[in-house]
């Protein structure tokens, strides 16, 4: 059912089914709104596969968290560290769609090479000022799903 639910949102960040590709606006950075572009750059520049796995586990320490707490009667707090939880999800269902897509980003292995660092650096000024974004988007309740939703529907679709 979680399965289904993340292909359903990987579908709506633009996925295609397997086999086909699906040709949107948001398919490629730069046709993207700001918020899309930082979260698919974010997972191309650390490495798709480690975005995803390392956002699956701030998902899962959320969901784990506002699941303590509804136990305990504490909803207020629950939905929101559950808008944390969704947040993870939505940079997990990009990254699962750029997987699909055939993208890999970089290795893990290349962000220790001092070269590699420099010429992202110059190529991507404001690198940190996005991870950053991506970050406190992240763990601002439902702030991040609701901005790319608003994006999404910019675009149309």
């Amino acid at each position: 059912m979680v399965a289904n639910k993340l292909l359903n949102l990987q579908e709506t960040c633009g996925a295609a089914p397997l086999g086909t590709k699906k040709s949107t606006s948001s398919d490629s950075p730069e046709g993207a709104g700001p918020v899309i572009r930082q979260v698919r750059e974010h997972n191309e520049l650390n490495g798709v596969v480690f975005s995803v796995v390392e956002f699956l586990l701030v998902a899962a320490a959320a969901a784990f968290v506002a699941f303590a707490f509804a136990l305990h009667g504490d909803w207020l707090v629950a939905a929101l560290v559950a808008g944390t939880a969704l947040n993870a999800l939505v940079v997990v269902a990009y990254g699962i769609a750029a997987l699909r897509r055939g993208e890999r980003g970089k290795s893990l292995r290349s962000l220790t090479r001092p070269e590699y660092r420099a010429a992202v650096r110059d190529e991507h000024p404001g690198l940190t000022r996005d991870t950053v974004t991506v970050t406190v988007t992240t763990l601002i309740p439902y702030i991040l799903s609701i901005a790319v939703v608003a994006e999404r529907l910019r675009e149309g679709g």
